[in-house]
């Protein structure tokens, strides 16, 4: 059984990372595994409480790439390079950022999902912004820092956003480039 829930939350991931949570319907999931949409259903109760754990364990994999990706690269150029890598990732895939595409659908989210969401923009807001206080030769206040985050971070979702449904890298292209030569190390 926990294969077949842990295939179900992938195949789920999938849609609505390429199109949306209107795309991934519980009879799709359970055709796609070959069950019944009333099995789906005993592995997560509500397609809302489906959306929250695709959303948990998403969230947890940024997480743990930033991790990696802040234990392998000391200048805090080369660590927003690598954040702006998992986007040009999501996008040579043909996806989106899951929790970017989850904050466009928040009427279709629960309070705790909404929550979930939220926190992850909050959080990948600070990482951002300790990167940018770590540039040698850089003092950046934190409430600058922040706002610079929040910048970055719209730019990235944004050029996504744009690129995907253009078929293109150039906008973040443009995001990696200004990085690269504006972020010192």
């Amino acid at each position: 059984m926990g294969d077949t829930k842990e295939t179900l939350k992938q195949i789920a991931t999938d849609a609505v990372q390429r199109s949306g949570v209107q795309s991934m319907t519980i009879r799709d999931l359970g055709s796609a595994v070959g069950i019944k949409s009333s099995s789906v259903m005993y592995h997560f109760q509500s397609k809302k409480g489906l959306i929250r754990e695709i959303a948990e364990d998403y969230i947890a994999a940024v997480f743990d790439q930033l991790h990696d990706i802040r234990e392998r690269k000391p200048l805090a150029r080369d660590r927003l390079l690598g954040l702006v890598g998992i986007f040009e990732r999501m996008l040579e895939q043909d996806r989106m950022c899951l929790c970017g595409v989850l904050a466009a659908d928040a009427q279709e989210l629960d309070e705790a999902t909404r929550e979930l969401v939220e926190g992850f923009f909050d959080q990948l807001e600070r990482w951002v912004a300790e990167v940018l206080q770590e540039q040698e030769g850089v003092d950046l206040a934190r409430n600058q820092a922040r706002r610079e985050a929040r910048v970055i971070l719209a730019g990235l979702e944004g050029a996504l956003l744009l690129d995907k449904s253009e078929g293109t890298p150039k906008r973040l292209a443009a995001v990696k480039s200004w990085i690269a030569g504006s972020v010192g190390g």
